[in-house]
């Protein structure tokens, strides 16, 4: 009779641990299912939606931003083209191979050329002292754009 009460002991509290368990595990799996409802899926081509993107990411792709960049940097060496201040001197406009700058301003409100530039960034980030992140040329108005790659070509 002690061993029947010993071993009724012992189930109630493998019972007891079982109930206890069960409950735990339905907590577990009850934030798996929230975790999982709540996570970021990647679309069909592995990638995460654009909108779940932090910052600009979620409005424009990352070619857009790519795009500003240079755009920046056109206008940074348009400026150091350009001796003064003015509606002739404070755009940067694309040029398209084949024209010249004073033609391809010719057809805009800003009429009055100021200079040529080309640009070429280096890709990556310059990690030494004295190292270059790329290289410009200046041009006058008239000369004319040889090669394909302006941005209009793309």
């Amino acid at each position: 009779e002690e061993k029947n009460a010993a071993l009724e002991k012992t189930l109630i509290n493998v019972k007891s641990e079982n109930s206890l368990l069960k409950t735990r595990l339905d907590a577990v799996e009850k934030k798996q299912v929230d975790l999982v409802s709540s996570t970021v899926k990647v679309d069909e081509s592995g990638k995460v939606p654009q909108s779940f993107l932090p910052g600009s990411y979620s409005e424009f792709t990352p070619e857009d931003l790519q795009w500003q960049s240079l755009h920046m940097a056109a206008a940074a060496a348009c400026a150091g083209t350009t001796p003064s201040n003015g509606l002739h001197s404070n755009r940067a406009i694309p040029g398209v191979a084949g024209s010249t700058c004073t033609e391809i301003c010719a057809g805009t409100y800003f009429t009055q050329c100021t200079g040529t530039v080309a640009l070429m960034g280096l890709r990556g980030q310059v990690r030494t002292v004295g190292g270059h992140a790329g290289l410009f040329y200046r041009y006058g108005c008239d000369w004319r754009q040889r090669s394909g790659l302006g941005e209009l070509e793309y």
